[in-house]
């Protein structure tokens, strides 16, 4: 496993990107590679949350959680800021960078969002850079009826009947 005393205390020069070890473990695992042949598994650091995909205040109920982490690690989100409790998904580091992992939210709710990357090492302290995702549904009650106006009232008209020997006439007025 390697002694403390040798732990991270070799220099990048000469190595290789991806370059492993003799048992075939990225070579440069912590700050720096290991003094001899065996690299010793150091916890991964913090991810890093950085963004939505859709932004927050959308309607969406499946965004998916955008950041970064140590390559090849294993990332894990939980709906909540403190990295307890049951995942909301989980993807390798790759994955959270581009196009990110995929979480459920309810309607009409805000969730925020924790990480933590695990490697050979062990896991890491959960994220420093949570997020808030807020989940918005469309209200789908009927709109109100439109106003409706008055009837309109057409004045009806008040006749009165005269009798004259001669003839008989109308006179009509109009009512208000």
């Amino acid at each position: 496993m390697g002694s403390i005393g040798t732990r991270d205390l070799g220099t990048a020069t000469g190595l290789l990107a991806g370059e492993g070890d003799f048992d075939a473990q990225y070579r440069s695992q912590g700050a720096n590679p290991d003094i001899g042949a065996d690299e010793f598994p150091v916890a991964p650091p913090q991810p890093i949350i950085s963004s939505t995909d859709p932004v927050s205040g959308s309607n969406e109920n499946n965004p998916l959680v955008i950041g970064s982490a140590e390559p090849f690690s294993l990332v894990t989100l939980y709906p909540n800021g403190t990295c307890t409790g049951a995942s909301a998904g989980a993807e390798l580091a790759a994955e959270f960078a581009t196009p990110g992992i995929g979480v459920n939210v309810l309607d009409n709710s805000t969730t925020t969002f924790s990480a933590t990357a695990t490697n050979d090492g062990g896991t890491s302290t959960c994220s420093d850079s949570n997020i808030s995702y807020t989940e918005v549904t469309p209200s789908t009650a009927q709109p109100p009826p439109p106003a409706t106006q008055a009837p309109v009232v057409v004045p009806k008209k008040k006749c009165k009947k005269k009798k004259h020997r001669a003839a008989a006439t109308k006179k009509c007025k109009k009512r208000k």
